[in-house]
This record gives C-alpha cells, sequence and structure tokens, in this order.
C-alpha cells in the first residue's frame, strides 16, 4: 500500500507497544495485533498513513474526541492515541478484538435468526444514541467497520470502530452508503441512521 509505513514484529510503536503481527490494511492505516509493555497487556495498535493525513496533530484532536462517547459494550474501547515519532504517524491503541465483522458474520451465518438481528440492531443503536448524546457522529457506518464477538454469555456483541477518523480522512466521500448530505461535507447524527437503513434494507 502506498504510504505505509512498514513495521514487523518487535518493532516499538512510542515506545511501549510492541507488534506482534498484522491484522488488516487498508489505503488508510494498518492495524497490527500488539502488547503494551509497560502493563503486559495485549491490544491493537491502528497506525494512520502519513500522507493520507493533512496534520498529525489536527488528526489527533479528532481521534481524542472519541473520550466523550465514555465507555459503551458496543464501542471498541479506546486506551490510547499518539504519534510514531519515527515516522510522523498518528496511532490509536484500543482493545483486542476476537471475531469477525458484521460483514462477515452474516455470509458465515446467513440467514440470521430475527431474535439476533433484533439484539445487533438495538446494540447498534444504543451505542450510536450514546455517541450522539456526546456530540460524535461516526459518519462512515458500514458492516466493515462493526465487529461481531462473544460476550461472557457466548451470544454475539457488535463493536464499533473508527469513531473520529471519518472526516479528516474523508471516508463519507469514499462509503456507498453516504448520505446526501455528506456528499457536501456536512454530517449529522441521521447520517449514521441512513448508513445503517441503507445497509439493513
Amino acid at each position: 500500500m502506498a504510504g505505509a509505513v512498514k513495521h514487523q514484529r518487535g518493532d516499538l510503536i512510542a515506545g511501549k507497544y510492541a507488534i506482534f503481527r498484522e491484522l488488516s490494511g487498508s489505503e488508510d492505516s494498518t492495524t497490527f495485533a500488539a502488547e503494551n509493555r509497560s502493563v503486559g497487556r495485549p491490544c491493537a495498535v491502528e497506525i494512520f498513513h502519513p500522507d493520507r493525513i493533512e496534520s498529525a496533530e489536527g488528526f489527533l484532536e479528532h481521534l481524542r474526541r472519541i473520550g466523550r462517547i465514555g465507555s459503551h459494550p458496543s464501542v471498541v474501547e479506546v486506551f490510547d492515541t499518539g504519534i510514531d515519532e519515527a515516522h510522523g504517524a498518528p496511532f490509536i491503541a484500543m482493545e483486542l478484538l476476537e471475531g469477525e465483522t458484521l460483514r462477515e458474520h452474516v455470509a458465515h451465518h446467513s440467514p440470521l435468526a430475527a431474535r439476533e438481528v433484533a439484539r445487533l440492531a438495538e446494540q447498534l443503536a444504543d451505542a450510536l444514541d450514546q455517541a450522539h448524546g456526546a456530540g460524535i457522529v461516526h459518519g462512515a457506518l458500514r458492516a466493515d467497520r462493526i465487529v461481531v464477538v462473544r460476550d461472557r454469555r457466548n451470544e454475539a456483541l457488535v463493536k464499533i470502530l473508527d469513531f473520529g477518523v471519518a472526516v479528516p480522512l474523508g471516508l463519507a466521500a469514499r462509503s456507498p452508503y453516504a448520505a446526501p448530505e455528506q456528499l457536501g461535507g456536512k454530517a449529522s447524527p441521521a447520517s449514521d441512521v441512513f448508513a445503517i437503513g441503507i445497509q439493513a434494507s
């Protein structure tokens, strides 16, 4: 991927996140399984490609706004944000999820039982309601930015990824689920509802 900073097993990000393996990659970022060496905690570290970002500090400001959402079981927990000074690349450290994207989940288990569809939809709606109440709009919600994991009762639980990055990366303009107002550079809570409705239809 053009612009991607190359990392390998054992590399340290910000002096404390040791990389184990690559989990996924896109034109905007690469996500790795890692460990926080300070506390010995497994995590995921998403490193954003510097050539996709106008200002690393400005991008971090967008990421830090995620904290306003607060804790929610269906929003991926963020531990840390910063800049990998060795490459000038912003990063976000978050909980390491063991699961599959919602797109994969539907493909592997279709047709889903009505009870499960209702439960997953309720989880998404509740998470978005909390985010919108804190003034945070996702802006680029789609099935591959939602991960399905298993809770302690072994039931499906959704986790929404990528809050805070849609605007600075211009993701809405590249999303097939963008609401009409987003084509003009604006997003609102209704934009997220529109994205869910389009994909569920």
